[in-house]
């Protein structure tokens, strides 16, 4: 069994706790991996920065939260039903059948299961319907992007890694249209693809890869992970995915990459944890802080 160090935030900073993940999720992991994931955080950012890796973001939790606008308990669940209940109005516009869902108000699983029901069907279906879908839940998004409450301490992470001239991504199954909107409304979007210094080159525009024209493509495949690095001149061994989903952690065990969840409270942090990913963090400030550690700032 591989035995990892996990971030808690406590009353005196970082503390730092054993955690144990079943042999599947450290599968394909190196060796050097595996003794970098008992380190503090602080050791995987000195890696990090000397090793000039490519940093990935997923959107919708770590950067922000999407569908949330004051006052945010409320508002996000009232937002996440009117986006579930337009894709179930295209749904059934088009005569089809709505499917069975774990979360009523989750418009990602309500498209996805749509979609793989399309895909198994025989004869000629609901033409037209795969792609009202993808209009309707990108113009959710859109909508959503506008009033989206940016995560806590997200802003002043990505701020550092680009100034200590990493590369940066955003990798999701959120649409990309509403991810720029969002970015650019925060004067955001020029760090995902610039880089100051001189440290190697860098990707033309932002690398911002959201969800593909193929719902297939969506992570827990590593199709997004892959294009980000492909856009970045990056190899896996040197690159770090901050997600704060299992799909997350799925994209980055099959694309070879090293996985930060961010857990948002306690049951999150349980359930990422043993989900298998190299670090779990329950704040952005820890990423901040471990790479002020690791770069000799204080």
């Amino acid at each position: 069994m591989v035995r990892q160090l996990v971030a808690r935030s406590g009353p005196g900073g970082n503390l730092w706790r054993p955690a144990v993940n079943t042999p599947a999720s450290g599968a394909g992991l190196t060796a050097r991996r595996r003794s970098s994931s008992r380190e503090p955080l602080a050791g995987l950012f000195a890696d990090v920065i000397r090793d000039d890796w490519c940093v990935l973001f997923d959107f919708d939790g770590p950067l922000c939260d999407l569908f949330s606008a004051p006052p945010w308990a409320v508002r996000r669940k009232r937002r996440t039903v009117r986006a579930t209940r337009a894709l179930k109005s295209v749904v059934l516009r088009y005569g089809a059948e709505l499917p069975p869902l774990e979360d009523p108000h989750d418009p990602h699983e309500l498209f996805r299961k749509v979609l793989d029901r399309l895909g198994a069907a025989r004869g000629p279906g609901h033409p037209g319907l795969g792609d009202a879908l993808h209009v309707c839940l990108d113009d959710q998004e859109r909508k959503a992007a506008r009033t989206a409450r940016p995560t806590p301490g997200a802003a002043e992470a990505v701020e550092l890694i680009h100034e200590l001239g990493l590369r940066l991504a955003i990798t999701s199954n959120n649409s990309a249209a509403a991810i720029r909107g969002y970015l650019d409304r925060l004067g955001l979007l020029h760090y995902y693809g610039t880089r100051p210094g001189t440290r190697g080159a860098y990707a033309a525009g932002p690398v911002v890869i959201g969800r593909s024209d193929d719902h297939e493509q969506m992570k827990p495949e590593p199709h997004c992970l892959l294009r980000a690095m492909e856009r970045h001149g990056a190899v896996p061994a040197n690159s770090l995915l901050i997600g704060d989903s299992e799909s997350d952690i799925k994209a980055a065990r099959a694309a070879g990459v090293t996985v930060c969840a961010y857990a948002r409270d306690e049951e999150k942090y349980e359930q990422l944890t043993g989900a298998g990913a190299d670090f779990t963090i329950s704040h952005l400030s820890e990423i901040t802080d471990a790479l002020k550690a690791a770069a000799g700032r204080h």
